[in-house]
């Protein structure tokens, strides 16, 4: 089933446009902004778990998670994932394991309407700025024909100043994401334009809504998970 296709703008749209457009660089999150969660979809299916959902290990995590998730709601997201990559994660078995799960197929059908559309529009850089795994962030990386990744990125504001300081050829950013942490990204890049010795000239945000009252007005744009709509807007 195809979810409606909504764009709200908070300016200007021909201004938004030539922004998004001509940026320098866009730096997106993964998760959730170009595709259905592959991370909680490894947590699911209980990736590089021996004894899969009987291991108590596993049991263990899936229930603090949901303790957590039910206090802190999507704010406890990041430190769960961090949890089961730490713990479920680490050796070469499961990624390469990993790897035959994220495949061409699996990236073709997870992905949300238009992003890769999108992506074809957007002439500047672009790199993912995601908590999830590198073999799964290049695997998308590379399906959408992105120049790099900062995998496993659990303080997106401080890796976007390093960022901004290692890649003075950057001016103008194009920021998306669909989170707290992608927000504060964000802004932190908005700090930068008011730095005199910063090279960071202008930044625009994108923000991909899961529902439609999720709207957040700190970003540019708003859009619907079905980005087919800002792509119209686009052309």
């Amino acid at each position: 089933m195809i979810t409606p296709s909504w764009v709200h703008p908070s300016s200007d749209i021909l201004k938004l446009k030539q922004a998004i457009l001509q940026a320098d660089v866009c730096l997106s999150d993964l998760d959730g902004t170009d595709a259905e969660s592959p991370a909680k979809y490894l947590a699911k299916l209980a990736v590089g778990i021996r004894g899969r959902y009987v291991n108590p290990r596993y049991v263990k995590w899936v229930v603090g998670s949901v303790g957590a998730l039910t206090i802190k709601g999507r704010g406890a997201e990041s430190e769960r994932w961090k949890l089961y990559v730490d713990n479920f994660l680490r050796n070469e078995k499961t990624l390469g394991l990993v790897g035959e799960i994220i495949t061409p197929d699996f990236i073709d059908n997870s992905l949300f309407p238009g992003v890769e559309s999108l992506y074809k529009l957007i002439v500047g850089d672009k790199f993912y700025f995601t908590r999830n795994i590198e073999t799964v962030a290049k695997a998308y990386a590379q399906a959408l024909g992105f120049n790099g990744t900062f995998s496993e990125v659990f303080d997106k504001p401080t890796t976007a100043e390093r960022f901004v300081a290692a890649n003075p050829q950057y001016k103008t950013y194009l920021i998306r994401g669909d989170s707290e942490e992608d927000q504060e990204m964000l802004l932190a890049l908005r700090r930068q334009v008011k730095i005199r010795s910063s090279p960071v000239e202008l930044v625009t945000g994108i923000y991909v809504c899961k529902r439609g009252e999720d709207i957040n007005l700190l970003f540019d744009i708003n859009t619907s998970r079905n980005q087919n709509g800002l792509v119209n807007l686009l052309i």
